[in-house]
């Protein structure tokens, strides 16, 4: 596979990124367009991570089954008919919908390519490809907000729809030359279904995985209640522009790429995630009885700067004793990731509309954070210490 091609595999993990955070700014439109409360528009990102959760075990299977370059081909044409639906909607639940098979297409591009990346190459090269796709989604974690804000003060919220449309269309066009089959041998669904259930015991029977998948899970909730949350409080509460919204946001996700590089250096850096975790919640607390937008963007940066550090080393360390079921241990851990996060969207929307509700929410996760790694993983961390 060369260069061309490396690069290509690469962007099409963007796609779920623009998905979730390229129309936030347009929140405050769509609320006019619908005939709805602000708030209301989350629902179109609980639906997406409802959709992204269903097909993250859907698509591990179908790939399995016709392949990977058909999967992720699938997914893309799914989710520009779907941009297409979202994009001509008259009603919220029309869009909602739309959004939900929008999802199809998010996962696909997300999981599937990194698993052509690994069957692909090996070692050193199979790093390099990653770390490639992690650079390329750093930056479009960055990006989109910002061009987000931009294409809604010029085009308004059916621009962002277009854009991914368009952006679609073109990684299907492009992945007839680019994208390469890995995977030859097809597998009936029905025997992927019985290895699966069988695998699916021994992973929920280590406890080291249930512990740090809880871990994961609730923090993962906090994660998409700000994302949630971010266009009542900045576009409606403080009162910002579209462009200074997508601006705000993408220094607040600037805080979530730090901390991944700092989890990088080793696996002690989890308590530090923890700290900074600590240490946000207690201000996040503190700004539900005074407003100041500086104070708020810093700490939603340091929490999302410990929330960083400590996913990837949660994930390192739920899997440490699964390895035979890694790749089902790493399915059910972003199903209930997306599912949960899902619902803890829903569950938001049924309080009184308050935009300093999802402040309160992440702290509250926090405090659970700071207790179950008191009572729990450091307790095994220091067992583990004296055996060694």
């Amino acid at each position: 596979m060369n260069k061309t091609k490396e690069y290509f595999l690469a962007s099409l993990v963007t796609l779920s990124v623009f998905s979730t955070d390229l129309y936030l700014s347009s929140f405050k439109e769509l609320k006019s367009v619908f005939g709805c409360q602000l708030s209301d528009i989350q629902w179109s990102i609980s639906a997406y991570l409802m959709g992204f959760a269903f097909s993250m075990l859907l698509c591990a299977m179908l790939s399995d089954s016709i392949g990977r370059k058909k999967t992720i081909m699938l997914g893309l044409a799914v989710y520009f008919f779907a941009s297409l639906i979202c994009m001509n909607a008259k009603t919220l639940f029309v869009f909602s919908s739309g959004r939900f098979f929008q999802a199809f297409g998010g996962c696909t591009t997300s999981i599937v390519t990194r698993v052509i990346a690994r069957e692909a190459y090996t070692g050193s090269k199979a790093t390099g490809v990653l770390s490639n796709m992690f650079i390329i989604m750093a930056i479009s974690l960055l990006l989109a907000p910002v061009l987000g804000g931009f294409i809604q003060e010029a085009l308004g919220w059916k621009g962002h729809f277009v854009f991914m449309a368009g952006f679609s269309f073109t990684l299907f066009a492009f992945s007839f030359p680019l994208l390469q089959e890995t995977f030859t041998e097809k597998v009936k669904v029905s025997l992927l279904l019985d290895d699966f259930k069988t695998k699916t015991k021994e992973v929920f029977s280590v406890q080291t995985y249930r512990i740090h998948l809880f871990l994961i899970v609730t923090l993962w909730i906090s994660f998409f209640t700000f994302i949630s949350g971010s266009s009542l409080l900045f576009l409606e509460y403080f009162q910002k522009t579209p462009s200074e919204f997508g601006l705000i946001y993408a220094a607040v996700m600037l805080g979530f790429m730090i901390g991944n590089f700092l989890s990088k250096r080793s696996e002690r850096m989890l308590s530090k995630g923890v700290a900074l975790i600590s240490l946000a919640s207690v201000l996040f607390v503190s700004t539900l009885w005074f407003s100041n937008l500086y104070v708020v963007v810093f700490t939603a940066f340091t929490y999302m700067a410990g929330l960083g550090t400590i996913l990837p080393i949660s994930q390192v360390k739920a899997t440490q004793d699964i390895q035979s079921q890694v790749s089902v241990g790493f399915s059910w851990m972003y199903f209930m990731q997306m599912i949960f996060a899902a619902i803890g969207g829903i569950l938001l929307h049924r309080f009184p509309v308050n935009p300093k509700m999802p402040l309160l929410v992440m702290a509250l996760i926090g405090c659970l954070q700071v207790f179950l790694y008191f009572t729990k993983i450091k307790e095994e961390e220091n067992e583990l210490a004296t055996i060694s």
